[in-house]
Formats: structure tokens, C-alpha cells, sequence
């Protein structure tokens, strides 16, 4: 069935950086707020609603010392839904990610990440962690890294969002915790 319907979208958003010369600093920062109303026709009713969602994102990296590189990456955000003058709950999220790199050796890497994540609209692990940890080592013509991923043995990810007048969820299986050798050889 046809139904002559509207929708309208405004978005605004800002990029802001700014790098240092001191321990080779940057920091990133993107706040951002969008509303979308439209119409939707559900059972033989062509409802109203807006979605409104706001963020804010950023990111700081440095090397504090030479053989020492740090950064983390964060964003916050909310999704509210409003259909015919209801407000429903909103689903607010939360992820970062902290990351440091050590230069042992010239030719002796290892490294480190942790990521979180966080989303109120979810029943069951709604605070989820990851980590990893590697290294690296050149030898000649040879590059070994050895890796040992999901540490913590996390089994899912679940996500939850509003799109329209609908609440999305999903799972994800996640590979389990597993350590892995990688060899390159580079051959002239």
C-alpha cells in the first residue's frame, strides 16, 4: 500500500586535532548529533517518530620515550528513540581502546591491546573486554611474530541499536583464545 510519507535528517559533526612536537602527542576529538524523523506504517497505522543520537569520540597517542609508543581511542554515545510523543530508554554505548608498543631491541618488538565495551540495552555481557598481547622478532631475511589473542576467552559480542521505530540486536561469536607463530621470509 502507498502512503505519502516525510523524512528529514540533520546532522552536526566536528573533526578537531592537534599534534604536538613533545613526546610526538596528538589528540583527536569528534563530537556529533544527528536527529532523524520520518514516518513509518506499522500495523495499518503510519506512525511519527525521531531518532536522535549524539556522540563524542576521541583519541590521544604519544611516545612518551623512544622505544615507547601508547595510544588510546574512546567513544561515548546515546541513541534515544521517540515514537508518537513516547520516549523510550535510551541505548547508550561506550568502546575504547588502549594500545602500547615496546621496542626492545632494534629488531625486538612486543606489544599490548585491552578493548572495552560497554552498551546498556543488552541483557547479558553488557560490559565486554578484550585482549591481546605480541611480539615480534627480525632475524636476516626473517620476521617471526608470535601472538596470543582473547586472553580473557570472551565467547560474544553483543550489540543493540534503534533504527526507526525497531530495536536491533546482535551476537557475534568470537574465535576463542588462541596463540599463533607467523614466520615471513623475504627472498630477493
Amino acid at each position: 500500500i502507498e502512503m505519502p510519507n516525510t523524512s528529514s535528517n540533520t546532522t552536526i559533526s566536528a573533526d578537531v586535532s592537534k599534534a604536538f612536537d613533545w613526546k610526538k602527542l596528538s589528540v583527536k576529538i569528534n563530537p556529533g548529533y544527528s536527529i532523524y524523523e520520518a514516518q513509518q506504517f506499522s500495523q495499518n497505522n503510519l506512525l511519527n517518530y525521531k531518532n536522535k543520537h549524539i556522540k563524542l569520540k576521541g583519541s590521544v597517542s604519544m611516545l612518551p620515550l623512544s622505544f615507547l609508543s601508547l595510544s588510546y581511542e574512546g567513544e561515548w554515545g546515546q541513541n534515544q528513540l521517540l515514537l508518537a510523543d513516547k520516549s523510550y530508554t535510551p541505548i547508550k554505548f561506550f568502546k575504547e581502546r588502549f594500545n602500547t608498543n615496546i621496542a626492545v631491541f632494534k629488531n625486538l618488538k612486543l606489544g599490548a591491546e585491552l578493548e572495552h565495551y560497554y552498551n546498556n540495552a543488552v541483557d547479558t555481557n553488557r560490559n565486554l573486554l578484550f585482549a591481546d598481547v605480541n611480539m615480534g622478532y627480525s632475524w636476516k631475511q626473517i620476521n617471526f611474530s608470535l601472538g596470543w589473542t582473547n586472553i580473557l576467552n570472551t565467547r560474544n559480542y553483543v550489540k543493540s541499536y534503534y533504527n526507526g521505530i525497531n530495536q536491533y540486536n546482535y551476537v557475534y561469536a568470537i574465535r576463542p583464545t588462541n596463540v599463533m607463530l607467523k614466520v615471513k621470509i623475504k627472498i630477493k
